[in-house]
């Protein structure tokens, strides 16, 4: 499994290493580098899921109201381009 880190995080722990060890040669350099590395915290990331408003109709006020195609969501406005229930990235509608 692979596991993803936060690059800028990981920058940032390198140049400590630079400014905070003194190194002989560059064994060491390379085997502290790998250490830092490996100590990294795995980040959480969730996948990115796509829909599109459908399903046009008028409610009872009168106004557009579209679905979303992920969840179902009803909602008065199609210019989202997220679903405020489930944060589905829409595309534009088919």
């Amino acid at each position: 499994m692979n596991d993803l880190i936060d690059r800028k995080a990981l920058i940032n722990d390198m140049r400590m290493i630079e400014t905070d060890h003194p190194f002989d040669d560059k064994e060491d350099i390379l085997e502290t580098a790998l250490a830092t590395v490996d100590m990294q915290p795995p980040v959480e990331v969730v996948p990115v899921v796509h829909g599109e408003w459908v399903n046009e109709y008028i409610n009872r006020y009168g106004h557009p109201c579209h679905c979303c195609s992920v969840c179902g969501f009803k909602a008065s406005y199609q210019d989202k381009n997220f679903c405020p229930n489930c944060g589905a990235i829409m595309r534009k509608k088919a």
